[in-house]
């Protein structure tokens, strides 16, 4: 997903990734003090340091960039929380501090950490025991740290840094705790970014990855600063959101207006909340612990996973009320709300401060930012508003995998709908069946018609956990004209994302979109490096639908080989009467008439047909 926008900005590795990066650490002031603080503390041998901050603060960045600076000078280990049970915490540290262990249990654990640290402190050096999101431990797992971190026999060997959401604070208050609390040696919050800080964070993360020149002007950083309340992990997605869908349309430079319309239209259809809570999943996976020994060094970046709602959009009549931006400037106490990516609906109930009714998107210490957007420009008429559940009733019954599950990706932009076209005369039978088995011949009950907008929303909400589902709705919102949707199929066939590399695939569904600037570049690209000639490898066919509308839906891959021009759908009724054959030059068809069976033929640029597919049979489920 990431090759297209990557090349279109020039830029060498993704900006804006879901998993801590400390590479790409910006040192905004409240971050470097709560650095400073950390180190100091740390060299004054406090047994215990707290430090609390909103869900995707850099929280975790902090810790790991602590971890790399002080590499080899202290003995350090950083626990995940949210990786380790709480009766487990003290024997996974034990391992990370690179002790061995005869045998298990937290206080054998305990123990040996209290003896290594003494040692430690007794060779004048330093032990620093980070756990990380530490409100997951809760009440039972901090009570065994507390037994550790004041054990009279570590004797300030230890520093025992916790660190978590605000409700830590709230943890730490109860009363078995009563004795971390007395020794809790002071305490820090990591604020949110002010709006300077959100402009410079973006600029700094853009030229760590190779931009070369300003892509956010100054009122697409207040937009940016105003949908992700200076919370870097909100940051991250809307610009990485931005990045993709500005690639999708050809867009170089962004400005307050467009980033505005294009967050708005995600953020009402719901698309930036799912992103969140993707990139807070992913950002969960990346906080397994490193190899067992101390002070090791972060694991290098994953890969940017595909995680945009390109295809998210809104009507202008559904654009939402936006909130004003939180103070960039607070005491040091908590939030009175989590900020969470919610549907713009929502965000008018959720602050009582909210913007009223038609005022813009972006605001800056209260002020009306220059760029600030009104409406989404027209060139963005796509509804996205049905929930996931209908998305889910949409997909879940009512048709029929056929020979295993098949793959594709999200896009953003519209087009036409692939034109089927009646075959040659001559052409209007089904032929006798070949002597390959058929695929798994499974009732296939009616379904009604999908929602074009429901599809690309179910297909954004399983992305990450199944590409395979994904890839079909994507696929079958393409096959209604969604362009959008067939370029991000070329986008997961071309980079593999989830599913194997496929250039053949990629061409075909690039070529749907072909309206779409990226799609021909990607389509030229991919056309210019293909030297396979010949006849065409035999079809695979791999999902149909009988749509409540009377008519039937049918998609299948084509293997690597020479890409076909178009295909030949050859079909037969219910009761196996002959139809006519239809063709098209995508890998799939709608037509608007009852299917019994159906099977596929491959044409070459020179008239060459690949053998038929297997003969895919649409049981009906109540027969």
């Amino acid at each position: 997903m990431s090759v297209v926008y990557l090349d279109h900005f020039s830029l060498s590795r993704s900006p804006f990734g879901s998993a801590p990066e400390p590479a790409l650490f910006h040192n905004a002031s409240g971050h470097q003090q709560a650095l400073d603080w950390i180190e100091s503390r740390v060299a004054a041998r406090a047994p215990v340091l707290v430090l609390t901050g909103e869900e995707g603060i850099g929280k975790t960045t902090l810790l790991r960039l602590l971890r790399e600076r002080r590499e080899g000078a202290w003995a350090i280990a950083l626990v995940s929380a949210f990786r380790a049970h709480p009766g487990r915490v003290l024997v996974e540290a034990r391992d990370l501090f690179g002790l061995s262990g005869e045998r298990d249990g937290p206080a054998l654990a305990a123990d040996q950490i209290r003896r290594f640290a003494a040692d430690r402190q007794a060779q004048g050096g330093f032990v620093l025991l980070m756990v990380d999101d530490a409100q997951a431990l809760g009440v039972e797992g901090l009570a065994a740290l507390q037994a550790l971190a004041l054990d009279s026999r570590a004797g300030g060997a230890l520093t025992l840094l916790l660190a978590g959401r605000p409700e830590l604070r709230g943890l730490l208050n109860a009363p078995e705790l009563q004795q971390l609390q007395t020794a809790q040696n002071a305490h820090a919050v990591l604020p949110p970014l002010g709006s300077a800080e959100t402009a410079a964070y973006v600029a700094h993360r853009l030229e760590r990855a190779g931009a070369r020149e300003p892509i956010f002007d100054p009122g697409a950083m207040q937009v940016l600063h105003y949908f992700g309340l200076g919370v870097p992990r909100l940051i991250n997605i809307m610009a990485r959101y931005c990045l993709m869908t500005a690639a999708a349309e050809g867009v170089t430079e962004l400005d307050g207006p467009w980033v505005g319309a294009a967050l708005h239209e995600a953020s009402a259809a719901g698309v930036l909340s799912q992103l969140e809570e993707l990139a807070a999943a992913e950002g969960l996976a990346q906080a397994a612990p490193e190899p067992a020994t101390a002070a090791t060094v972060s694991a290098a970046p994953p890969e940017d996973a595909p995680l945009t709602g390109g295809g998210a959009a809104v009507s202008e009549a559904k654009a939402a009320e936006p909130r004003r931006e939180p103070p960039t400037g607070r005491p040091a106490g908590e939030r009175a709300h989590r900020p969470v990516l919610r549907s713009d609906a929502l965000r008018g109930a959720t602050r009582a401060d909210a913007v009223p009714p038609g005022a813009a998107a972006a605001s800056v210490h209260g002020s009306v930012a220059k760029s600030r957007p009104q409406a989404p420009p027209p060139r963005r008429r796509v509804g996205l508003g049905l929930s996931a559940a209908v998305a889910i009733l949409v997909l879940g019954t009512g048709f029929a995998w056929l020979q295993g599950r098949h793959t594709e990706t999200p896009s953003p932009g519209q087009a036409t709908k692939p034109a089927a076209t009646l075959a040659a005369p001559g052409r209007t039978a089904l032929r006798p069946p070949d002597q390959r088995p058929a695929p798994l011949p499974s009732p296939v009950a009616v379904t009604p018609e999908p929602d074009v907008a429901a599809l690309m929303q179910r297909a954004l909400a399983v992305e990450a956990t199944d590409p395979a589902e994904a890839a079909l709705a994507y696929a079958r919102a393409a096959l209604r004209g969604r362009a959008r949707a067939a370029w991000y199929l070329g986008q997961m066939h071309e980079t593999g994302s989830g599913l194997a590399p496929a250039p053949l695939m990629a061409r075909l569904w690039y070529a749907a979109a072909a309206d779409l600037p990226s799609a021909q570049q990607r389509l030229q690209a991919l056309s210019a490096a293909d030297g396979t000639t010949g006849t065409p490898r035999a079809a695979i066919p791999v999902f149909h639908a009988r749509l409540d509308s009377g008519g039937s839906e049918m998609i299948w891959h084509q293997p690597q080989g020479a890409t076909p021009a178009r295909f030949r759908v050859e079909l037969t009724g219910p009761a196996g009467e002959p139809l006519p054959a239809m063709e098209t030059a995508v890998p799939g068809l709608i037509v608007r008439f009852p299917v019994g069976a159906w099977r596929v033929t491959a044409i070459g640029p020179d008239g060459s047909e690949s053998e038929p597919s297997a003969l895919a049979r649409m049981l009906p489920a109540d027969d």
